[in-house]
């Protein structure tokens, strides 16, 4: 994202009352040069709660460290494997011991130092890694404060064939009304307002941050449609309805 833009948004939303915020979303956040000094802004500024999700490939002691001390609250690394075999059979990519080390890295480093700084292992399961579970838990439940592991979901009905995958259709596949996205305020890298974080086909823009202020966006004609169309499943428009119906 544009640095003034970034700077603007981060000054805005909380001069407009929100006190949570995140740096991540449909792409991997240690990718940012700047990632340590927009958390030390936003901690600077007065946010409460600061969180990223990494696929923790590049979360390396030298790219991640400094920005858990910018005042970090919540870093949460989605693995979703326990051996090589089955995270390059996920992913793609034969870095799994690497997350693993990055992992533990991360939590001798909070430990450490005593920070307050929640690190979360998530697994998202499915009939590829259900197998490895409680082996997942032995490797990063010594190391996490919280261990998370759900259902695959079909994201936003953009990958619908996860329900291939699934070991559990109807929760893959269900979400409940209205959906929690609605709650939060998504602005992607280009600085366009989004109303779901996993909708990368961007079916779903509803606005434009460059030119728009965040209480504009907030409040205008599109968002306002898609919230009264979440009161009933009927009403929801195609991408909403393959996300919330099995």
């Amino acid at each position: 994202m544009d640095e003034q833009l970034m700077l603007r948004l981060i000054s805005e939303a909380y001069d407009n009352g929100a006190r949570k915020i995140s740096f991540h979303g449909m792409g991997e956040p240690c990718l940012c040069k700047k990632l340590s000094d927009y958390v030390g802004v936003a901690k600077n500024k007065g946010y409460t709660y600061i969180y990223l999700d990494t696929n923790g490939a590049l979360a390396a002691p030298e790219v991640i460290f400094p920005v858990i001390d910018e005042g970090l609250d919540s870093l949460k690394f989605s693995i979703h494997a326990a051996t090589s075999e089955t995270y390059k059979k996920i992913t793609n990519n034969d870095v799994f011991h690497q997350v693993r080390d990055n992992f533990i890295k991360v939590s001798e480093y909070i430990n450490e130092k005593n920070i307050n700084c929640k690190l979360i292992g998530y697994f998202a399961e499915s009939i590829i890694n259900c197998d490895e579970v409680e082996d997942f838990k032995s490797i990063f439940e010594p190391y996490a404060s919280e261990l998370w592991i759900n259902p695959i979901h079909n994201a936003s009905g953009t990958k619908l064939d996860n329900s291939d995958f699934s070991t559990n259709v109807n929760i893959a596949s269900t979400k409940k009304l209205p959906c929690a996205e609605l709650d939060r305020m998504i602005i992607n890298w280009e600085g366009k307002a989004i109303a779901c974080s996993t909708d990368w086909s961007g079916s779903l823009i509803y606005g434009d941050a460059n030119i728009s202020s965040l209480k504009e966006l907030w409040n205008c004609e599109e968002i306002l449609k898609t919230r009264k169309e979440h009161e009933n499943i009927e009403l929801l428009n195609n991408i909403c309805k393959k996300c919330a119906e099995v």
